[in-house]
């Protein structure tokens, strides 16, 4: 069963890497310096507030054109996104791309992987 998962976890994420931004590991975000970077979580606010990213904005996929200008500060700066699985961090990193977002990069593994490996949780 655990096979089963990893397996999943890997064709979804494929989704965000196929966007062409690079992953950043769990690890690698937590031992950076917070300043001048932003954590976008693009998952739905009911899964937000069940637990997030310590740190992260939450702005839903869908949202993501529309609010642009909440994050227009971050266009040149690190833009770290993720979702529960990678298929809505892929849509809402293609769209930062679309929108000259220079240094994007997905959250590898998303939620299920921060998750899964116990990692701090805000709420």
């Amino acid at each position: 069963m655990k096979r089963l998962f990893i397996s999943l976890l890997s064709i979804v994420s494929v989704w965000a890497s196929a966007s062409g931004v690079p992953d950043i590991t769990a690890q690698q975000l937590l031992a950076q310096d917070a300043n001048d970077r932003l954590i976008l979580d693009v998952r739905g606010p009911d899964e937000y507030a069940q637990g997030h990213v310590p740190g992260a904005i939450n702005i839903p996929h869908t949202e993501i054109a529309e609010r642009l200008d909440e994050i227009l500060s971050h266009k040149d700066k690190q833009v770290v996104v993720y979702c529960r699985s990678g298929y809505r961090a892929g849509k809402a990193i293609d769209v930062l791309l679309e929108n000259n977002f220079s240094q994007v990069q997905h959250l590898e593994g998303d939620m299920l992987k921060w998750q899964e490996a116990e990692l701090p949780l805000e709420k």
